[in-house]
């Protein structure tokens, strides 16, 4: 994986003074290169290289400091809520109110009383990097966008990110689920498909992702053919995607393994009053 930055001509890798997260942990940096492409005068472009490859499910972040200001890039854009942001002020003992927190929804600025304000946790990390945490999911088509100061420059990070063949939209879910979404951290990607005579199996449609709890342990269940089987994994999620066993592969996030191209041994939907509600697939 590599990227474009844009700081002052003339640097070498040292002077970026790099920080690297995956999820929101710091991890190292010792793979990174850094080359000059060109010098435009009042800067240059830099390609850094050495950065993983990011997986389904995985969202890393690179922040840095030029010795004249801090930036940060996320990669790959989530098609959904990040589990955070990273700031790169570097410098200690920032708060949301020493750097001017606003939060909006769409084009509304929310009172510094909302409940999705009072949400937005502020952490300082160990290189004077900040954690923002406590993002919500906003209902289907609308963003948030949160604005900071850090000396004369604002910053604006906005979330969650529409990418093309994902959908970022919640599932239906009865308001009963909906008031549940908080504990719903995880983000299960589900691809439709069918298998050949061969068994291969083949893609079909848009790569959808749903907010879920993703619990483990060996759990007895049946498969789809009824027979007695043994789940390491379970998926609750709040809404209904209408999954199953056999026409989906599901891709777990970062810390699972095995994580990708699974299949499951069943799902099933329950329901309440106004209908199907929320499911629950099983994973050997």
């Amino acid at each position: 994986m590599q990227l474009i930055l844009a700081s002052p001509s003339g640097l070498v890798i040292s002077d970026f003074s790099f920080a690297l997260y995956l999820n929101g942990t710091a991890i190292s940096t010792s793979g990174l290169s850094v080359s000059e492409l060109a010098s435009l005068g009042v800067g240059s472009e830099y390609l850094v290289s050495g950065l993983p490859d990011a997986e389904p499910g995985e969202q890393y972040i690179l922040t840095w400091n030029d010795g004249i200001s801090a930036g940060s890039r996320r990669y790959p854009v989530l098609p959904a809520v990040p589990p955070n942001i990273i700031i790169p002020i570097r410098q200690s003992g920032f708060t949301l109110s020493s750097i001017g927190a606003r939060l909006f929804l769409d084009a509304t600025l929310l009172a510094p009383t909302h409940a999705d304000v009072l949400a937005l946790t502020l952490t300082e990390l160990g290189n004077a990097d900040y954690r923002l945490a406590g993002l919500k999911n906003p209902a289907p088509g609308s963003f948030y966008t949160f604005s900071y100061l850090v000396g004369p420059a604002l910053y604006l990070e906005t979330w969650p990110q529409p990418i093309a063949g994902i959908n970022v939209a919640l599932p239906d879910a009865s308001s009963f689920v909906a008031g549940f979404l908080d504990e719903m951290p995880d983000i299960l990607l589900a691809q439709r498909g069918t298998k050949t005579g061969s068994g291969t199996f083949i893609p079909s449609g848009a790569v959808a992702a749903f907010p879920c709890r993703i619990s483990g342990g060996p759990q007895l269940t049946r498969d789809i053919a009824g027979q007695e089987a043994t789940s390491t994994v379970q998926i609750l999620i709040g809404g209904v995607g209408n999954l199953n066993a056999r026409d989906y592969r599901y891709t777990l996030p970062a810390r699972f393994s095995p994580r990708t191209n699974l299949v499951a041994l069943q799902g099933h939907q329950w329901t309440d009053e106004d209908g199907p509600c929320y499911e629950k697939v099983w994973l050997p």
